[in-house]
């Protein structure tokens, strides 16, 4: 089973980077788990879904201050990270760049960073689904780490960018290509 990746989405972010990666579009809420804890993310697990946490209101019930984004595809190799203090705050999801083939739905998302803990929440207008994760985010250099603390243990890396207004999360696949989160503070 997939988990999720920070901005599960991010998606990432969306969901997630896992339990990815975030104005949320009118829509029921459809529950969903953050996925077994036995199986690595990856950029398209962060903007699943079906992967990308429990929209229950277990896992948090920020609400989504983000417009959906649709994703552009970019040529060349995906950005390195060059590191920085995420500061805490709210943000919202301005900006996916696909790499390398990857693929990620259109999305809105909200993020709250308060020192490690990252709570997200992230809307699919394709779906009406949302979801909802709460993640621990550890960085050091231009890397960093995240595990959710909602509905499983799972856990994924990305390449970040911070600045006082902007964090942008840098989530690898297996091909050499990804996905580009940006958010920007509100």
């Amino acid at each position: 089973m997939r988990r999720a990746l920070l901005l599960a989405p991010a998606l990432l972010l969306l969901p997630a980077v896992a339990c990815t990666a975030e104005a949320i579009k009118p829509a029921p809420a459809i529950g969903r788990d953050a996925g077994a804890a036995d199986a690595k993310a990856s950029p398209a697990d962060a903007a699943s879904p079906n992967a990308a946490g429990d929209s229950s209101g277990e896992c948090n019930t920020i609400q989504n201050l983000g417009s959906p984004v649709t994703p552009t595809p970019k040529s060349g190799s995906m950005p390195s990270g060059a590191g920085g203090a995420p500061a805490d705050g709210t943000y919202v999801l301005t900006g996916v760049d696909l790499y390398g083939g990857a693929a990620f739905p259109t999305v809105a998302a909200t993020y709250q960073v308060k020192g490690t803990l990252l709570v997200t929440v992230s809307s699919f207008p394709d779906t009406g689904e949302t979801s909802r994760d709460n993640l621990v985010m550890i960085v050091s250099g231009t890397t960093g780490t995240q595990r959710s603390t909602c509905a499983s243990s799972a856990e994924g890396t990305f390449d970040f960018t911070a600045t006082a207004s902007e964090m942008r999360f840098a989530l690898p696949d297996a091909s050499g290509g990804g996905v580009v989160l940006t958010l920007t503070k509100r």
